[in-house]
């Protein structure tokens, strides 16, 4: 049920929902007075919150794209978002990789692997990343092409900005890289899932237990888990910022989520605005063009 309530400070009017479905608030861009961004979330945000902890970067993907049905309009822009999206996401591991305070569970292993026989990190990515997908193909769940690009290009963007970035030498400059790579790569799976496409091996592997009757949360948390103990026992870079990474990256998607829906539902807002401050001004003008002016009356100015 959408109720309409006047908005106490710009001059339009505001959308409102009861608990029963659909957003509570709809644009924060347009209506500064609004309710919490938290409160204004999908109902994705009133589950337990262990639903949203342990996210490794691969599994978030699974979470995030319960909240987008969006799609975009040709192959051409899901490509691109999907370049974006996945860009952005290895310029986010190679920020937890020079903070130097642990990495994401699945990063977590492999960085181990890539210690053990002398690769990237980016390419260990793809070694586990293939392996994964061969798992999920037995299963009858292959990857498509653009799952196989996703990992490609992670990788790249992985060793890329590797390579660019400098390690810091102060703590405090450790952690702010730690907060902007959960904050990139809660972007970067937000741009990934407006592209449409599918993600990596996590998501066919939940599927794949979907269809025998296992629920995709424990599919998630065995494989979330799962890597993370074997990243450490190979060795692999684990530390405080993992820990933080799997409480808040969650969380962290959902806000950016909400913020770039408040952003396109206020965009869309104004362009109806405009459109009907347009039709207005034409209706106006076909009005004067006729012989029906109205009068002036002589001393009324």
């Amino acid at each position: 049920m959408i109720r309409v309530s006047a908005c106490p400070v710009a001059d339009m009017q505001c959308l409102e929902a009861d608990d029963e479905g659909g957003p509570l608030y709809r644009s924060s861009v347009l209506c500064p007075t609004l309710k919490p961004m938290f409160l204004r979330m999908p109902h994705l945000t009133r589950r337990a919150l262990v639903d949203l902890i342990g996210l490794s970067r691969h599994s978030a993907l699974s979470v995030a794209r319960t909240l987008s049905t969006s799609r975009p309009p040709s192959v051409a822009v899901q490509a691109g978002a999907l370049a974006l999206g996945s860009g952005l996401i290895g310029v986010a591991v190679a920020l937890l990789v020079e903070a130097r305070l642990g990495l994401p569970p699945y990063d977590v292993l492999a960085s181990g692997v890539s210690e053990g026989i002398g690769i990237s990190l980016g390419q260990a990515g793809w070694a586990l990343a293939a392996m994964l997908f061969a798992v999920a193909t037995a299963f009858g769940r292959p990857p498509s092409v653009w799952g196989i690009t996703f990992v490609f290009l992670n990788g790249l963007a992985i060793d890329a900005a590797s390579g660019i970035l400098q390690q810091p030498g102060s703590l405090i400059i450790r952690l702010l890289f730690v907060s902007a790579g959960i904050f990139v790569m809660a972007l970067g799976i937000n741009v990934v899932i407006h592209s449409g496409t599918t993600g990596g091996p996590f998501e066919l592997l939940m599927a794949a237990g979907e269809d025998r009757g296992v629920s995709r949360l424990k599919v998630r948390y065995t494989l979330d888990i799962g890597v993370l103990v074997l990243g450490i026992l190979f060795g692999g870079a684990y530390g405080p910022a993992t820990l933080f990474y799997g409480a808040f990256m969650g969380l962290t998607i959902l806000v950016v989520h909400q913020a770039l829906q408040d952003y396109r539902d206020g965009r869309t807002i104004r362009r109806s605005e405009s459109n009907i401050v347009s039709a207005s001004d034409v209706h106006t003008a076909e009005v004067w063009a006729t012989d029906d002016k109205p009068e002036l009356v002589r001393g009324s100015f």
